[in-house]
């Protein structure tokens, strides 16, 4: 372990509560396993919880536990001479760097959220006469999602392939019609065209995108966001559908009884033609 960091656990260990003095005695002596284990796993190991490794951490003068492990891992990393060491670090780093993204996408979504426009999409779907999905390359994932969903609570549910809707599909599109399309970076050029479609016949569109001025938001007229104001090049599909099936939930509740009646046909199909196993 470096020296400061040492010194620095030598210099408050008289004035540490016992559990924290354990989890310090144990980054000493394991300091291959302290670079590498989260709090969490780190507070089972020694036997104390998870708040008493960040609040030592914070003793010791970084701002949380990550802060500090980032020493313990640095300084081990170039004195280590284990070459499967440093790739077990530089994973765990990778995964950390996924979760701390995907969490700050989950908290700016929270923030920037709208109830009332989660309602206004509902509405649109749900009193439509169809639904046109769309979602074009990396998006199409959450839109397949979306259509298997909505299908579940009601009828008249069409969904674009990856590459575009054909214009057998959009003949039908008119303004009973809601247009749905999933709009993430790099943006699709069909999902702007399946926009300027659905304006053209009078269409109602609800977008899903990561900030209200994208292509496909500003021309919407319910634009549901998972990155707004975030100053990251990172885009989460898990955000996507996350805040998709916010709406799909609310549907589900505020026309409980029409989806009700569909769902019961739904599972009487499933129990005779015995889809599933369990």
């Amino acid at each position: 372990m470096d020296d400061s960091i040492l010194q620095t656990i030598k210099t408050y260990y008289p004035s540490l509560s016992q559990g924290q003095k354990k989890v310090a005695s144990y980054l000493i002596d394991h300091k291959e396993e302290g670079a590498i284990m989260t709090a969490s796993k780190l507070g089972r190991k020694v036997g104390v919880s998870e708040t008493t490794v960040i609040r030592l951490a914070h003793v010791l003068g970084f701002h949380g536990y990550s802060h500090m492990q980032d020493a313990i891992r640095s300084n081990w990393l170039q004195s280590s001479q284990s070459p499967s060491l440093g790739e077990a670090v530089k994973e765990v780093d990778r995964f950390y760097q996924v979760a701390e993204q995907e969490k700050r996408v989950f908290s700016h979504m929270m923030d920037q959220l709208n109830p009332d426009e989660l309602r206004k999409a509902a509405d649109y779907m749900m009193n439509a006469d169809r639904v046109f999905i769309g979602g074009f390359g990396g998006s199409y994932a959450a839109a397949y999602w979306f259509y298997y969903a909505l299908r579940q609570l009601r009828e008249r549910v069409m969904l674009s392939s990856s590459e575009g809707l054909m214009p057998e599909d959009m003949v039908d599109m008119n303004e009973r019609s809601t247009v749905i399309i999933f709009s993430f970076p790099r943006y699709r050029r069909e999902g702007k065209e399946l926009v300027d479609a659905a304006r053209k016949a009078g269409a109602s569109i609800i977008a899903f995108t990561d900030k209200p001025l994208s292509p496909v938001g500003r021309e919407a007229d319910v634009t549901i966001t998972t990155e707004e104001r975030m100053d990251t090049d990172y885009h989460s599909i898990a955000g996507a559908v996350s805040v998709s099936e916010m709406v799909i939930q609310t549907a589900a509740g505020k026309y409980g009884d029409q989806v009700q009646a569909r769902q019961q046909k739904i599972e009487l199909m499933y129990a005779e033609q015995g889809m599933f196993l369990e």
